[in-house]
């Protein structure tokens, strides 16, 4: 079916969706027109026919019909097709009311249509969407069920309006057989709806699972499932209250022959506001504020007017304004919001809960609300007062149902996107079989086996299940290693002494040096033993002990020292060791910036590790520059950034001002964010998200976004959300733009050389590398704002094939983004999330944030040439020239006049890469 252009342009129509959509619309516009006027018929037959007192024995008798009509239309559904049933539904529905027609009225024929009618209402309109659910996919339910819900308001108003116009001229009867007609064609119209797939079902057993049963385990799976079928509880149990409120004072007020004709024009007008709420209120709230917070709407209003009643006590106004405000909303908003809160559930969870709670449960409350009333009434105790505070109080438990339902929506769209998962934290937690196999491996023969060992039960804090005795192991690494690792352990435990005095006399000069250093931080190493010691390593460990036993004040200045200081390498390795576990000094810290800045010290990264490891012994802030320019070497790198850490505020301002500081080589700044969060603090999150905001080098902001979020997750530092919303939102748009530039930019083109192909493709590469870098950024900053949701898994969702999951995501972060600086975010993430195609998205996102995206492969083109990365301008300019298209090279012509380092920036992909055409002059 062709889509007609006035339906595109007010709903968001795409291919494939306009007949389910449009014959939807019309059925359930037939259908509640039809209602709507039995509705009136009905409500005007109660209040004329019907004393007062006996209201509540119709809602019991409604309650007691309905119950084993669902066990039956149940059945029923299980053997048909959603379609094959609502027709079927709707034709029996006409059918039954056009016998109605023929009977005369009395009592037990009005309580006999009433019933009738609420049975009509309470089948039709939820088969109704189970057609449309199984119809429409997720995603097309979140765009599509608004405006098909839009039509049973437009449906009550025709037929409110229908029936307040032929209320004076026909009776009841006719607006009887105009309802049971209208009721026909919707049942004809039904058949028009797309057939749907049948699925295979598996033959039921004599021991299937009974309904009941099974609707339960949904509500043990699905949690949320409760809090909506309390939610559905209260509102049936207030919109009856709300209902016989409204009849019983339209008994009491209004004279018996003006019943009727008051009920339709009410009604009418009451349809015409519920419209209005519809087209301009109903879905704007819902993308305002959110499902979680657009469901309070209802619950709200009916608590004022509860409230306004009360205070009116026995005048008519406060209770018809009251129901007309019930009922507008109830058919707009709350509807809305209802049928979209059970969209986080599995379908099967909605398949097996829906039809309990729509039917069981409302009849159930029903029966059980009226019977209360009932009581009351026969007390003679059901006063305007009474049936105020009634109310009231149903409202305000209502609402705090409704408030409180944001939590657990959220809650149910977290699960249906990120599964439930440990706290990552209890990965370091080591259980009694995995303490034992690591125990295990540490008598291994295989020294790499054993390290492994060693350094996960230290990075575990276990390291007293190391055992003294592998300092019997004949690997040097290991020795060393475990020396390490018991010199920074705990002065009570000496186990190990014995074993690395031994080792003070090991072949290998690297364990000795290790031993005396290991013994030396526990206090317990004899400097004498190393005298005697004639390797260079030991004699340069020695000598500072030496020296610390002479006059001098200034250890530089020690013949000894001064001696080592033009030695090998291995002795100033001996001295540094001595240096780094000596007792704090001054008189120490002179060596160790001496032998900082030693022009003929060894350039490995063990002389870093143990600068590192000095500098934090003897708390020297001078150190601080020297180890920040150290940074750029890998292998040091964490045990540099420990020591900055320990040294703390010194070394902090010294990070920071040197991540300022943009002369800095870029190999240097991009190491300077990761370190500066490492500090864990709010100065360091604040120093960082400046970086992220206004680092002009896209490399650092990106670092700087990264330790961000690592510094928010690990340390609970919150940031500023509304810099950071902005940030987010700059992002997006660079997205979009990018978005905007690749889409028409377009495939490559049949071009004679290769190397024209070749540059398209680079440049094509770049912008899909740089289009997923900013929304990976986006993600990022979304998850630096919410740290305790699992945003990687939602951006996995957001960007993957799934489309519930997406949907998921979508509406998660829907829900999740409800402050007043986050809410213009929810648009940009459901135009990445939705399904559309580029092109739509560059429109949507255009439209939203007031872009102007290129339209031709020309203006792509020039758009690129003039993008802030240099990179990109290059490429596009190494394309332009190489397609030889006139207007391409003058444009490059141009850029190259606006920015000279053009040029010299393709020379740095290709050699010559302008040779291709001369740029005209």
């Amino acid at each position: 079916m062709k889509r007609p252009r006035v339906v595109a342009r007010l709903v968001d129509l795409r291919p494939g969706e306009s007949q389910t959509t449009i014959v939807s619309f019309v059925v359930l516009t037939l259908t509640s027109a039809a209602y709507t006027a039995l509705e009136t018929a009905r409500d005007a037959l109660l209040v004329t026919w019907l004393p007062r007192r006996h209201f509540g024995f119709v809602y019991i008798a409604l309650a007691a019909c309905a119950l084993p009509a669902a066990a039956l239309l149940a059945r029923v559904a299980r053997r048909w097709d959603p379609r094959r049933v609502l027709a079927v539904l709707l034709l029996l529905a006409a059918t039954t009311v056009l016998v109605y027609v023929a009977l005369p009225i009395r009592q037990i024929v009005v309580v006999a249509f009433y019933v009738t009618v609420g049975l009509i209402a309470s089948a039709v309109f939820p088969q109704f969407w189970v057609l449309v659910g199984t119809a429409l996919t997720v995603g097309q339910n979140r765009r599509l069920i608004g405006p098909i819900g839009s039509a049973a308001v437009v449906g009550s108003v025709v037929g409110a309006s229908a029936a307040a116009a032929t209320m004076a001229s026909l009776s009841v009867h006719g607006l009887i057989a105009v309802s049971a007609a209208t009721l026909a064609v919707a049942g004809v119209a039904t058949f028009f709806v797309p057939r749907l797939p049948t699925p295979r079902t598996p033959p039921t057993s004599r021991g299937a699972t009974p309904a009941l049963a099974t609707s339960m385990s949904a509500f043990r799976d699905e949690p949320l499932l409760v809090r909506v079928a309390i939610l559905v509880a209260l509102t049936t149990a207030t919109a009856l209250v709300i209902d016989y409120f409204f009849k019983s004072t339209i008994a009491r007020t209004i004279p018996s022959a003006s019943r009727g004709t008051f009920i339709a024009r009410y009604y009418a007008v009451v349809n015409v506001v519920a419209l209005v709420v519809q087209l301009f209120l109903g879905a704007a709230l819902v993308r305002g504020f959110g499902v979680a917070n657009s469901i309070v709407v209802t619950p709200l209003f009916s608590a004022v007017g509860g409230t306004a009643a009360l205070v009116g006590n026995a005048f008519a106004m406060p209770v018809l304004v009251l129901k007309a405000a019930d009922a507008s909303l109830r058919s707009s908003i709350n509807r809305l919001t209802t049928e979209l809160v059970y969209l986080p559930v599995s379908s099967s969870g909605r398949e097996r809960a829906k039809p309990f709670i729509d039917g069981a449960l409302v009849r159930m409350v029903q029966a059980l609300t009226a019977g209360a009333l009932l009581g009351l009434g026969s007390a003679h105790t059901l006063k305007p007062l009474v049936f105020s505070a009634i109310v009231v109080v149903l409202s305000f438990l209502w609402l705090v149902a409704a408030v409180t339902m944001r939590p657990h929506y959220l809650g149910q769209l977290r699960r249906s996107v990120v599964p439930l998962l440990d706290d990552d934290r209890r990965a370091l937690e080591l259980d009694l079989p995995s303490a034992e196999l690591l125990v295990e491996h540490l008598g291994s023969d295989d020294p790499l086996a054993v390290l492994a060992a060693m350094n996960t039960l230290e990075r575990r804090g276990r390291q007293r299940l190391i055992p003294a005795l592998v300092l019997r192991h004949p690997d040097e690494r290991v020795l060393r290693r475990a020396l390490e690792i018991f010199a920074s352990g705990p002065q009570s435990r000496s186990d190990w002494h014995t074993l690395a005095r031994r080792l003070l006399e090991h072949e290998n000069e690297r364990v000795r040096i290790a031993a005396a250093g290991a013994l030396a931080a526990h206090g317990k190493l004899d400097f004498d033993r190393l005298a005697s010691d004639s390797s260079p390593g030991v004699r340069g460990y020695a000598s500072l002990h030496a020296a610390l036993l002479g006059p001098h004040v200034n250890l530089v200045d020690d013949p000894r020292i001064a001696a080592v200081l033009h030695d090998d390498s291995a002795t100033l390795t001996g001295l540094l060791v001595a240096v780094a576990v000596a007792e704090p000094s001054p008189r120490i810290s002179s060596v160790l910036l001496k032998l900082a800045d030693l022009p003929n010290a060894p350039d490995s990264p063990a002389w870093t590790n143990l600068l590192a490891r000095g500098t934090v012994q003897h708390r020297e802030p001078a150190m601080i520059p020297r180890l920040v320019a150290q940074l750029p070497r890998w292998e040091s790198r964490e045990t540099i950034r420990g020591a900055l850490v320990s040294l703390g505020e010194p070394a902090f301002a010294q990070v920071a001002k040197a991540l300022d500081d943009v002369t800095n080589a870029r190999r240097l700044r991009v190491q300077l964010p990761q370190t500066l969060g490492r500090f864990g603090t709010p100065e360091a999150a604040e120093k960082l998200l400046d970086h992220v905001e206004h680092d002009p080098d896209g490399l650092v902001r990106y670092k700087a976004l990264r330790a961000l979020g690592r510094l928010v997750a690990d340390d609970r530092i919150g940031v500023d959300r509304r810099r950071v919303a902005h940030c987010i939102r700059a992002n997006f748009v660079g997205y979009f733009t990018l978005l905007g530039v690749r889409v028409a930019l377009g495939a490559s083109p049949v071009l004679p050389s290769g190397r024209q192909s070749s540059a398209f493709r680079l440049l094509a590469g770049l912008l899909e590398d740089k289009l997923r870098q900013s929304i990976e950024r986006a993600f990022r900053l979304l998850k630096i704002a919410h740290s305790k949701e699992d945003i990687h898994r939602v951006y996995l969702a957001c960007i993957g094939s799934d489309k519930r999951a997406r949907a998921n995501a979508a509406e998660f972060m829907d829900a999740l983004l409800w402050r007043r600086e986050e809410r213009p975010l929810r648009v940009l993430v459901r135009i990445v999330s939705d399904d559309l195609s580029r092109e739509a998205a560059v429109d949507l996102a255009a439209a939203h944030l007031g872009l102007i995206p290129p339209h031709t492969h020309q203006e792509a083109v020039q758009a690129a040439l003039a993008d802030a990365d240099i990179k990109v301008a290059a490429l596009a300019a190494m394309y332009a020239v190489a397609t030889g298209a006139d207007g391409l090279i003058a444009s490059v012509h141009k850029a190259q006049e606006r920015r000279p380092s053009l040029a010299p920036a393709a020379l740095g992909i290709f050699q010559d890469p302008f040779a291709a055409r001369p740029v005209p002059t």
